[in-house]
């Protein structure tokens, strides 16, 4: 991925929580506001995940208290109980997104390069099956409203539906431009954002039918920022937005996610190096020294 489409792609990952929470309403937005009131953390230290240099989503299972990592050609579990890493799921071509199923038992992991989705047991982690999507498999979650694996092709430009009841494709959606990431509002529908054309559409996931399109105002994202930072919002009644804390992480920290009980927040990051001689000071090339989890906690 270039530089530009780097960024471009922080910009419109971060921006979908906040469609979604402006389409499902003021009443459950301030609802989430409320709970979600602690919003000053401390970094608690890092999870070494090592080599290889490159990751994507992160995971977390409340139940199992686990944190899947897509982590190239695999995906790295981490106990967070122990911070260590307990296993992986592999082999992967260009590891993206995961969804988590515990009432089944089974996890799921697309392989970009082959466009496919790789069905793993959640107990010994070993892959028991994989189904054919599109190429570019990328962002993937479990919608529990329908019941459903959803997964997100940029390249081929469309939504895959998966029943994990059976790992059957239910239908494939065409979408309007290169989907990156999404939400769902619970209700059956998911938010997805166009990576290409700065935009959120509204897909009913039973129907199979996109429905209205919201362009972004880059201005207004609120994300885990690749040079160092997480904003943090607040979300009051009318739709009401603010900035009420930047917390430092690491420089390259774009990917993120969160245990929805305690609060804590999971970065990952990478360490840059010097790649080049340093004798030639004008030129130097910078790359990444291995992978890491950082932690969050909320302050009391």
């Amino acid at each position: 991925m270039n530089q530009k489409g780097y960024f471009g792609r922080i910009v419109a990952c971060g921006i979908v929580a906040a469609a979604v929470t402006a389409a499902i309403g003021p009443k459950n937005a301030y609802a989430e506001s409320t709970m979600a009131s602690r919003v000053d953390y401390e970094f608690t230290g890092d999870i070494s995940l090592s080599a290889p240099n490159f990751n994507d989503y992160l995971t977390f299972d409340p139940a199992s208290r686990r944190l899947y990592v897509s982590h190239v050609d695999r995906v790295t579990v981490v106990d967070v109980e122990s911070r260590t890493v307990v296993g992986s799921v592999a082999p992967l071509k260009d590891s993206h997104g995961m969804a988590i199923v515990p009432k089944l038992g089974k996890g799921y992991a697309d392989s970009g390069d082959d466009g496919v989705v790789k069905v793993f047991n959640l107990s010994d982690l070993k892959i028991i099956k994989q189904i054919k999507v599109s190429v570019d498999a990328d962002g993937m979650i479990f919608d529990e409203s329908t019941n459903t694996i959803l997964v997100v092709a940029g390249d081929s430009k469309n939504l895959t539906v998966i029943n994990p009841a059976d790992d059957t494709v239910t239908r494939t959606v065409t979408l309007p431009g290169k989907p990156e990431f999404f939400a769902v509002d619970g209700a059956g529908n998911a938010y997805i954002n166009m990576a290409d054309t700065a935009s959120v559409v509204k897909v009913n996931i039973k129907a199979g039918t996109v429905g209205a399109t919201w362009p972004l105002q880059r201005r207004l994202v609120f994300s885990s920022n690749g040079p160092g930072t997480i904003t943090a919002i607040s979300i009051a009644p009318n739709d009401q937005f603010a900035v009420v804390r930047t917390i430092p992480t690491f420089f390259g920290g774009r990917n993120m996610t969160l245990d929805p009980n305690s609060g804590e927040l999971f970065v990952t990051h990478g360490h840059m190096k010097v790649l080049s001689s340093m004798k030639d000071v004008l030129n130097l090339k910078f790359g990444w020294d291995g992978i890491e989890v950082a932690t969050f906690q909320p302050r009391p």
